[in-house]
């Protein structure tokens, strides 16, 4: 996805200035909550990667037990440890701008 970041300029390039800064309030009020509640959004996050690992693993007719823990140990980790250290880098913006 090289043109994501190009896509997300150009729709905010098209919207009003006060449409930006009503989704720049709402985005760092999000983000503010998110990161007052790290447990539970790291939480929400490994419920949300168990199921792609899961997904992953039956896509294909016939998955086994061995398919479902491999990407189960793959998959859970990695979510919930980037879905935490996200939290915590919003954390540590919010902190340093009061």
């Amino acid at each position: 996805m090289p043109f994501s970041g190009l896509a997300l300029k150009f729709g905010r390039s098209l919207r009003s200035p006060r449409q930006r800064e009503r989704d720049d309030r709402r985005s760092a009020a999000f983000d503010a909550w998110a990161a007052r509640h790290r447990l539970l959004m790291t939480s929400l996050a490994t419920v949300l990667f168990a199921w792609f690992a899961w997904y992953l693993s039956v896509r294909r007719d016939g998955a086994t037990a061995g398919e479902i823990v491999f990407w189960e140990l793959i998959v859970v980790p990695i979510g919930t440890v980037s879905a935490w250290l996200a939290l915590t880098r919003i954390r540590r913006r919010n902190r340093s701008r009061s």
